[in-house]
């Protein structure tokens, strides 16, 4: 009696319920982009960094080396950052 009660009122409310609601999270629709960005690097000259810490590296003129900034203290931590491109190499 109670297993009719059940598939007869109770399963069809949910079934229902699950079917509209999977159905109405479809993606939507985005068209494929033409292109990309493009990114115009300035010309190459490069400067040389040379380090305490025993290391040194060439590094683009329009990049910027900044001490780590994190929750260590360490010495020997850089970041070159490259403001122009809103990006950075840690």
């Amino acid at each position: 009696m109670l297993k009719n009660l059940i598939f007869k009122n109770i399963f069809p409310v949910l079934f229902i319920s699950l079917t509209l609601g999977l159905s109405g999270c479809k993606p939507k629709f985005s068209p494929k982009p033409r292109g990309y960005f493009r990114i115009d690097f300035p010309e190459k000259k490069y400067m040389e960094y040379t380090s305490k810490c025993n290391y040194r590296f060439e590094y683009p003129v329009y990049g910027k080396i900044e001490n780590f900034k994190g929750s260590t203290d360490e010495p020997c931590w850089l970041n070159i950052e490259f403001p122009a491109f809103k990006g950075m190499i840690y």
